[in-house]
Formats: C-alpha cells, sequence, structure tokens
C-alpha cells in the first residue's frame, strides 16, 4: 500500500494520517479548534464521546461562578445598610414593665401618634400556657408621615412604622430601646426624608420623655 493508511471509516487511503482525505486540507480552517477542556478531556478519555464530557465542563464552570456570586451577594453589605445596634438608644427605666408599657402607650397617643401595631410576645407565650418576661414591640406612625414618606421615596416604605421596643429586666422594670428615625431614614440621601425624620426624632423624643416618668 506503500506506506499509506487505510482510512476505514471512510473507505478510502490517505497521505500518511487516519482520517485525512486529499481534500481535508483545505477544508481545515472552517474546524474550529476544540477548547483547552475538551483537548484535555478527550486525552484523559480517547474512547469516549468528549461532547458529554464538555457538556460537563461547561457545567461545572457555571457552578463555580454561581457559588462566587452568592458568596458576593451575601458578604456584601447592602447599599443602604446601617448597623441598628450602634445606632439603638436603649434607656433603662425605673417603673414596673406593665406600668412603663402603659404609660408608653398612652404618650404615644398624647403625641398624636397611631400605634399601628402592637405585638405583645408574652401574651402570645400565654396562650401556649408558658410563662416569659414582659416584652412588647409598638410600632408608630402616623398617615401624613406615610404619604409625604412615600412621596419622597416608596422604597423608604420599608421602614415605617417606627418600632419600640420594651422587655421586662430580672427586677421586674422595663428598659426601651429603638432606632432615631434620623438614622433609619438617613441612608437613602433624600432630603425630604431627613427633613420628615428630624420632625419624627422631636414628637419620639417627646414621647420617650413623657413615658420615662411613669413610677
Amino acid at each position: 500500500m506503500n506506506g499509506a493508511i487505510v482510512n476505514r471509516e471512510h473507505g478510502h487511503e490517505g497521505d500518511g494520517a487516519v482520517g485525512r482525505g486529499p481534500t481535508d486540507e483545505a477544508d481545515r480552517s472552517d474546524i474550529p479548534e476544540p477548547s483547552s477542556c475538551a483537548v484535555a478531556l478527550s486525552e484523559a478519555f480517547p474512547q469516549r464521546d468528549i461532547m458529554p464530557a464538555t457538556r460537563m465542563c461547561l457545567r461545572a464552570m457555571i457552578a463555580i461562578w454561581s457559588v462566587a456570586l452568592l458568596f458576593l451577594t451575601f458578604s456584601s453589605a447592602p447599599l443602604h445598610a446601617y448597623d441598628t445596634r450602634e445606632g439603638r438608644m436603649t434607656l433603662a427605666t425605673h417603673a414596673p414593665f406593665a406600668a412603663f408599657a402603659n404609660a408608653l402607650k398612652q404618650a404615644i397617643a398624647d403625641h398624636k401618634m397611631g400605634l399601628v401595631c402592637h405585638a405583645n410576645a408574652q401574651a402570645g407565650a400565654a396562650s401556649l400556657g408558658k410563662h416569659i418576661p414582659g416584652n412588647q414591640v409598638l410600632m408608630v406612625y402616623r398617615p401624613d408621615f406615610a404619604v409625604r414618606m412615600l412621596e419622597a421615596s416608596v422604597e423608604a416604605g420599608f421602614e415605617a412604622p417606627i418600632r419600640l421596643y420594651i422587655y421586662e429586666n430580672a427586677d421586674g422594670t422595663a428598659t426601651l430601646t429603638y432606632v432615631k428615625p434620623s438614622l433609619v431614614f438617613k441612608a437613602y440621601g433624600n432630603e425630604a426624608l431627613d427633613a420628615m425624620a428630624a420632625e419624627l426624632d422631636g414628637i419620639l423624643e417627646a414621647i420617650v420623655q413623657q413615658a420615662m416618668k411613669a413610677r
């Protein structure tokens, strides 16, 4: 056969290389080069079809990128994030918990703010036959503030209402904690929100000062 190698797949003689016909050389420029991943896999598994292996390689790369994106998403602080622990106002009272809770509700009404929601964990526990120390969240706001807030920024609606958290200490007294509205809304960088929040700061301060007089 004069050194020629028979291409058994195509049934004709080539010019010294398996699978290379006399016209193949001119057409090779149209054939894309295999990816490095496909080459590596074909060398490792020469007897197997490399297409499934190539797909496996691509899927692995996509999985790696997905994990990397998730890590970046959850390890990065949100754009408008603030540390509520650092910004909290915490005040220890000298009043019994129940007396202070009633005084706080009265102060909210006296300063013409609405008690939008009142979450009472102690009452919830009692419904299960459990007893826990006093623990309540009072959420306060007012319709005119809601309108101003949403006109300035719909996104800021997430922050309303303003929360006042009270819990019972070991000696039966109450502790009050809250975040000033000016800090809550400052993250949005909106002058209209800042002006509204400054008004809310003053109202909230008056509510707290009145409630702190409870004994």
